[in-house]
């Protein structure tokens, strides 16, 4: 997995592109990524800089985005549905 900016891209090294292009990438062009971690086998989460309270969650393999978080709150603050 890489990250720089706004752009998060992931490798599946048992399953490699043909062309070596990234399995999965995604742009959360409202943000630049500071941080990302996994939430669990399929979500992550990004965060802006300087801002660990809110994380936006991402379906870690279509780009898809899910919802954002609010730890202070400890509570979900939006949803894609």
């Amino acid at each position: 997995m890489v990250y720089g900016c706004d752009i998060a891209r992931v490798w599946d090294l048992d399953n490699i592109q043909s062309d070596g292009s990234a399995n999965w990438s995604f742009s959360a062009s409202e943000q630049r990524i500071y941080d990302l971690r996994f939430v669990d086998n399929q979500t992550i989460e990004t965060f802006a800089q300087y801002d660990f309270r809110y994380a936006s969650r991402w379906n870690m393999f279509t780009g898809e985005y899910f919802n954002t978080y609010d730890y202070e709150l400890n509570t979900m603050v939006t949803d894609n549905d």
